[in-house]
């Protein structure tokens, strides 16, 4: 397969950069008037809408609404919202980057032990007769090498209204797991509130990455310490670029590096459980399309 997979490839060698940009946005529909959409973008401080006024019944209508995707050391999105008599009102807060380990101090291991926590909240309440609100919280993570196979992928919802109230969810989990070195691995967060009527909403997508404190190897006699050798960057405190399957070593360029890193490794590219032909294949393709 090694040998059909070289030759396959020899027509696309050519050098394809990979293009930078952000990737943070915030939408908030409002009830009237215009809506409020910030595009891919730095992360910013808190983006802010609200509208106040009376509807064409004489009823008095509030909305305000808070979008947040924070940077700081690792991103997260958060969203406030609240609202008195604006139904079809709407705000969402979305994030997309990379993470990816490389090495302080020139170890030559290529392989690090890693701890991923993700944790996400919503919360939907309302007091009013006319209750209306729901909150959505996404949080997606992949392994470098794998990132069409993410190995944490959960959503979850709180509501209030006329009939049924889940009024608030969480959800956390812990992965001990090994990331290759050099190689970035895709995060995707989603934080999401709704109204039909009258309610506060909240939600919050908070993953962490840690290389595990404790894990050490022996090598010329002496003990090290990977949190020494090695450490964590993320696209929003580096050079910002689209995440790009192909691109399997992470440095930004398809060339003959991505087929050998493909050929070693063999991963399991489009996510059927298995490494094979049809691996092969989608990795052809995408190579041959080129990176954004």
């Amino acid at each position: 397969m090694k040998k059909f997979v070289l030759l396959s490839l020899v027509g696309f060698l050519s050098t394809v950069s990979v293009a930078s940009a952000q990737q943070y946005r915030v939408w908030i529909d409002m009830p009237v008037g215009p809506s409020i959409d910030s595009g891919f973008v730095d992360l910013p401080p808190i983006i802010h809408g609200s509208w106040s006024g009376v509807d064409i019944f004489g009823n008095q209508q509030d909305f305000t609404a808070d979008a947040m995707g924070a940077g700081g050391q690792i991103p997260l999105v958060d969203i406030q919202a609240s609202s008195t008599n604006a139904g079809n009102s709407s705000v969402e807060s979305t994030l997309s980057y990379v993470y990816r380990v490389n090495p302080i101090a020139g170890s030559t291991r290529n392989a690090v032990p890693l701890i991923i926590r993700a944790a996400s909240n919503v919360q939907a309440t309302s007091t009013s007769n006319n209750p209306g609100a729901s909150a959505l919280a996404t949080v997606r993570v992949s392994l470098p090498l794998n990132n069409n196979n993410p190995v944490i992928h959960n959503t979850i919802v709180a509501w209030v209204d006329g009939s049924n109230t889940v009024p608030s969810d969480s959800f956390t989990q812990t992965l001990s797991t090994v990331a290759f070195v050099g190689s970035y691995g895709r995060v995707e967060l989603r934080a999401y509130g709704t109204f039909t009527g009258d309610g506060e909403v909240s939600a919050t997508a908070d993953p962490t990455f840690e290389i595990d404190p404790t894990a050490t190897y022996e090598e010329n006699g002496q003990t090290h310490f990977y949190t020494d050798e090695f450490m964590i960057e993320y696209s929003p405190t580096i050079d910002q670029y689209i995440p790009c399957d192909p691109d399997i070593t992470g440095d930004g360029q398809l060339n003959f590096f991505d087929i050998s890193e493909f050929l070693s490794t063999q991963p399991d590219y489009n996510a059927d459980g298995s490494f094979n032909f049809l691996d092969v294949s989608a990795f052809l393709a995408d190579f041959s399309s080129g990176c954004p």
